[in-house]
C-alpha cells in the first residue's frame, strides 16, 4: 500500500524536529550561555582584584609604628580615590581618630633562623632593649630595632629583613655561634 503524501503541516513539523536544526539551536544557546558566563566571571575577577588592590594600600597605609602617619596615609588614599570598594565614609571616620585605628605590622622578622627571641636578646645585651625577652613580635621590640638601624645608619622600618639580621649577628656573635 502506498504512503500517502505528508500535508504542509506535517513537513513544518519534521522540519523543526530534524536533529541538524535541533543541534544548531543547542549550539547557538550554548553559546549565548558561555558568553554570558565569560562576561559575569570576568567582571567579578575585576571586582575581587581591585578590592585585593585597595586591601593591599590600606594594609600598607596601616604598616606603621605611629597611629598618626597611618591616618595620613589612609587620608592620602581617600583624597586620591584609591580607596573605592570600601566604606570610605566609615575610613574617614577612623581618619579622623587616629588613636581609634589598627595598626598592622605583619610579621617583622623577615629573615629566616632569627626568631623574636634572638632578636630580643641581643637588642637587650647592647642596650637597646628593656623588655622581657620572649618570642612576642610586639611594639618595644620594633622600636628598639629601629633603634638599632638608626645606630647602623640603616633606614629605620623596624624590619629584621638581610641586612639588619646580619648587623645583629655582628652586634653578637657568640650568641649565633652554634645556631
Amino acid at each position: 500500500m502506498a504512503t500517502p503524501p505528508a500535508t504542509s503541516t506535517e513537513r513544518g513539523i519534521n522540519w523543526i524536529a530534524s536533529p541538524v536544526i535541533v543541534a544548531v539551536c543547542t549550539a547557538v544557546v550554548g553559546l549565548f550561555g558561555t558568553a554570558a558566563g565569560v562576561v559575569l566571571q570576568g567582571y567579578w575577577n575585576t571586582q575581587l582584584e581591585r578590592q585585593k588592590f585597595e586591601f593591599g594600600l590600606i594594609q600598607k597605609a596601616l604598616e606603621s609604628t605611629d597611629q598618626k602617619d597611618a591616618a595620613k596615609r589612609l587620608q592620602f588614599l581617600l583624597d586620591a580615590g584609591l580607596i573605592r570598594q570600601f566604606d570610605a565614609d566609615r575610613i574617614s571616620k577612623l581618619v579622623k581618630q587616629p588613636d581609634s585605628l589598627p595598626l598592622f605590622f605583619g610579621s617583622t622578622i623577615r629573615t629566616p633562623g632569627i626568631s623574636p627571641r634572638d632578636v630580643k636578646a641581643v637588642l637587650a645585651h647592647i642596650g637597646l632593649y628593656k623588655g622581657e625577652v620572649n618570642d612576642q613580635d610586639d611594639a618595644p621590640m620594633r622600636d628598639a630595632i629601629m633603634q638599632f638601624q638608626r645606630s647602623k645608619g640603616m633606614p629605620p622600618d623596624g624590619l629584621i629583613g638581610g641586612m639588619t639580621g646580619q648587623r645583629l649577628r655582628e652586634a653578637w656573635p657568640d650568641y649565633f655561634k652554634d645556631r
